[in-house]
């Protein structure tokens, strides 16, 4: 299934895109990152199913449920991801909705390791999204279950590593968050330009910039650099 929809794919986009901007584009928007995206939606997906049969939904699930009934016993804090998490894996097949109701129905493909093995294929060595996804369902249960933040879940010491192993310029499902920002910054910086980053994250952005500023000799012209993030974590390492 994955593979029919990416065989043709990049054409298509390059095809869709063509000139500069398709010059500069395809650098990020190339076969490995189309592959790892179709691959971690769909992974993405089915370790959100496993998750909702991780915390006992199944029950509810294959009588037919929708978010405000699984919320009942829930805190509230819970809203918007249980709300996500069932409009998502129903989005992907996962999931039938009819009536107003999302139900399960037969036995759900819930294979990781056929996405990962696909993704190898197409991207030899990249497994962050696939390994951080699954840190995520065996960490956030306390979250749902206990009422617990899910900051300190989701950014313990044991998963943290994973985060920075992800936001990284050379994981190519991430790079073109930051190359779409770097085309946009690098040809509008006047000179001493005073620049203002809003979630920086673990700093591969700034990274990304120093790197490409220096080739390409515009980097002299931003006089300020501003970072901020509301994750202290990051906001250290960045």
């Amino acid at each position: 299934m994955l593979r029919s929809k990416l065989d043709g794919l990049p054409e298509a986009l390059a095809h869709e895109l063509r000139g500069e901007t398709w010059t500069q584009l395809s650098e990020g928007f190339n076969r490995s990152f189309l592959a790892l995206h179709l691959a971690a939606e769909l992974y993405t997906a089915r370790v959100a199913l496993l998750l909702a049969l991780d915390l006992g939904w199944e029950g509810n699930l294959r009588a037919g449920t929708t978010a405000e009934e699984l919320l009942r016993d829930l805190p509230d804090q819970c809203r918007i991801p249980v709300q996500w998490m069932l409009g998502f894996i129903a989005s992907q097949g996962l999931l039938e909705t009819r009536d107003g109701l999302v139900r399960l129905v037969g036995e759900p493909q819930t294979d990781l390791a056929e996405l990962r093995a696909f993704a190898e294929v197409e991207c030899p060595g990249q497994t962050a999204t696939f390994d951080l996804l699954d840190r995520v369902r065996t960490v956030i249960p306390p979250f749902f279950t206990q009422g617990k933040p899910g900051e300190p879940l989701l950014f313990d010491l044991a998963t943290f590593p994973l985060w920075l192993t992800y936001f990284r310029n050379d994981n190519p499902i991430y790079r073109p968050n930051n190359l779409l920002s770097l085309m946009a910054l690098r040809d509008r910086l006047p000179e001493q330009a005073r620049v203002l980053e809003i979630g920086a994250g673990s700093g591969s952005f700034l990274r990304f910039l120093h790197e490409d500023g220096k080739a390409k000799g515009y980097l002299s012209r931003i006089r300020h650099y501003h970072f901020t993030d509301v994750a202290i974590t990051f906001l250290r390492r960045a």
